[in-house]
């Protein structure tokens, strides 16, 4: 029987006014969403016409200034990505019955405002993370950056982050949203009005043909639809069908830590363990890590007309220097981890080496009880480090928290750099023979703080690149290396310990199109460092020209201590018996790369995001401008496929002898 005509009106009543309910918060969304947008484009105009903020290398169509109108033309992108998100928000708000703004709302009304309020918060998130990342970091949001900040950067980090400003800017449309849906009827007229001419001048920017339109995608791409992208490709990603290979190499090297399959090494069994040796002293130990300090620029002196890092040029010759060393990550994390266990990094996305279930021995661990270990650092070690490994391995941890910065104000992830090197002074003092001391820098990394005028070594108005600013970050932290051995000196403790000196990774500064910074791609700027032995009386001065990694660190630490230690525990080897037996330095790209380096300079790199793979003959083609197909080199390649289906499940094992019962 069909309904009476009066149920059926009604019927039809609510169902219109269902959807006029719907219409209202899709509408107020979509006006909080345009605000937003307003504010990012806004912010991008104001930074780049002040010059409060620069973007090298990504603005290269128009020199170094975009015509304004260009920039709004793109709040078009804005407006389609708001308007598919309100239409979705209508259709889901019809679907919860969604009611009309009451006094006490209903639970789907109230569920539904708190899920728009959270969805608005992470689209203004997102657009402030791009635009910081735009400006900061020469780059936009990339997959790589966002797995790396969902694994390794911890709630309370993140708030930090967060300046006043950007709170305003995320806080203010949620404030909108509401408002607009509360007084809906009162400003819905002048709403109409707002989006109609909003609309219209978007349209109209359409219409001139500027000059030079070729614009880079972190510019112009709406940031949300970025994200959105990103984590599509992230699920649909084609896979790359050399990980498809299941290869591994012989049980005896799936039995082991250290290289012993032909493939990996020429040495065919574990090493032999070294006895302890008698020493005329119990050395301490400083370990001095350089944040991304690359080898190719601390002795340059074609920018700024003079050395960034002179007294580490003077160190250098009167130490154990390897002019050919190599970084197994660049990555901060997966980098520390190799220097401190003498162990290559897991060739997967994720990132073991952050885990808190990591217990693999640190080198402290092989010195003996009687070491007190310390690590002093300027950064929150909660961010792209690997504390919980340290932490397990008995680190005493004095970081962001525990060092003051009285000189000036800290900023969100790391404190003043001078003032963390004079706490690390005064730890040393207040620390008795034998100490084993670690302290991280953070000056050469992003976003290159200045601090102040005796530190700048690029002339005249050569300090406004982010590569000066960078050269000029590596004089001050070679300032902080002479304070630290004048100290020792002074002390009259230098000559009871050994020094070691270390970069993590390096920096790209656009030598390749689209690479600033560290965590991309696998070129050697970012790979290669600086690596130093100091210590008279255990080493001769001497450069040496071997192709170095990393994991060579800690064994040759310990052989010059003269500590008893099985090398078959250890993928790298003792570099004061010579050249390095092993075929390859293998490494790792934060999330996107690994790749194998051979003794000649062939390197070849498989995508962890994308179904390729490349090499470079880095001996005829120094800038890695051609790459060349992987099948010419089948024994790296194969090397390289065998080795990531191998070293996670050797790291878990070993791992798992260390784990607490």
């Amino acid at each position: 029987m069909s309904l009476p005509l009066s149920k059926f009106v009604t019927a039809s009543r609510s169902r219109t006014l269902q959807h006029a309910k719907s219409a209202r918060l899709a509408w107020s969304f979509f006006s909080a969403f345009l605000l937003l947008s307003v504010l990012y484009r806004s912010l991008v105009c104001y930074a780049l016409y002040t010059g409060s903020k620069t973007v090298t290398g990504l603005l290269l169509a128009f020199g170094k200034t975009i015509p304004i109108p260009v920039i709004w033309r793109f709040l078009f992108q804005d407006l389609i990505v708001g308007a598919v998100s309100s239409a979705a928000i209508f259709i889901a708000a019809i679907g919860m019955g969604f009611r009309k703004p009451t006094k006490i709302p209903s639970a789907n009304s109230l569920a539904g405002l708190i899920c728009l309020d959270v969805l608005l918060l992470l689209c203004g998130l997102l657009m402030l993370a791009h635009y910081h990342l735009l400006f900061e970091l020469n780059t936009g949001l990339t997959i790589s950056l966002l797995n790396q900040a969902t694994q390794e950067l911890g709630l309370r980090d993140f708030v930090a982050m967060i300046g006043v400003t950007d709170w305003a800017c995320m806080i203010g449309p949620v404030v909108a949203f509401h408002l607009v849906h509360r007084y809906f009827l009162f400003v819905r007229r002048h709403l109409f009005f707002a989006l109609g001419a909003a609309v219209s001048l978007v349209f109209l920017l359409q219409i001139p043909k500027l000059p030079n339109e070729e614009i880079h995608w972190a510019v112009s791409e709406d940031p949300v639809r970025i994200a959105c992208s990103l984590v599509r490709a992230s699920f649909s990603k084609p896979q790359n069908p050399y990980l498809l290979r299941m290869d591994t190499p012989s049980a005896a090297q799936m039995n082991s830590i250290a290289f012993v399959d032909d493939l990996f090494s020429t040495r065919r069994e574990p090493p032999p363990s070294f006895p302890p040796r008698e020493l005329s002293k119990k050395y301490n130990v400083l370990f001095i890590v350089l944040e991304s300090t690359g080898a190719d620029y601390i002795f340059d002196d074609s920018l700024c007309n003079r050395v960034p890092m002179p007294f580490l040029q003077d160190l250098s010759k009167r130490g154990l220097f390897f002019q050919n060393h190599y970084t197994a990550s660049s990555s901060s994390t997966r980098a520390n981890f190799c220097l401190y266990t003498g162990i290559f990094p897991n060739p997967e996305q994720t990132d073991f080496s952050y885990s808190p279930r990591n217990f693999l021995p640190t080198f402290n661990r092989f010195l003996g009880a009687d070491y007190k270990s310390f690590l002093v650092t300027p950064i929150r070690t909660t961010f792209c480090y690997p504390k919980s490994m340290m932490m397990h391995n008995g680190w005493e941890i004095l970081d962001y928290d525990h060092v003051p910065s009285p000189s000036r104000k800290a900023e969100a992830l790391v404190q003043n750099e001078v003032d963390a090197v004079t706490f690390l002074l005064d730890k040393i003092d207040k620390t008795p023979d034998p100490f084993c001391g670690l302290y991280v820098s953070y000056l050469p990394h992003w976003p290159y703080t200045d601090y102040g005028e005796q530190f700048r070594i690029c002339p005249g108005e050569g300090n406004k690149s982010f590569q000066q600013k960078y050269y000029n970050n590596l004089y001050t932290m070679d300032v902080q290396i002479k304070r630290i051995i004048e100290h020792l000196t002074e002390t009259k403790r230098l000559q009871n310990t050994v020094v070691v000196i270390a970069g993590d990774h390096g920096e790209g500064f656009g030598q390749h199109p689209g690479f600033v910074g560290h965590t991309h791609g696998t070129f050697g700027e970012a790979y290669r460092t600086p690596a130093l032995f100091f210590q008279p009386d255990l080493f001769k001065p001497q450069t040496v020209e071997w192709r170095t990694s990393h994991v060579d660190v800690v064994p040759t630490l310990l052989d010059a201590l003269g500590v008893g230690f099985d090398p078959s525990k250890f993928q790298g080897e003792s570099l004061l018996r010579g050249e390095p037996k092993r075929k390859y330095v293998f490494g790792v790209t934060s999330h996107e790369c690994i790749m194998a380096l051979d003794k000649s300079g062939v390197k070849v790199s498989i995508s962890m995001l994308s179904p390729e793979a490349w090499a470079y003959d880095t001996a005829k083609d120094p800038k890695e401008l051609v790459r060349q197909p992987v099948e010419k080199y089948p024994e790296q390649l194969e090397a390289l496929i065998k080795f990531r289906n191998y070293q996670p499940g050797m790291m878990l094992r070993y791992n798992s002898t260390f784990r607490p019962k």
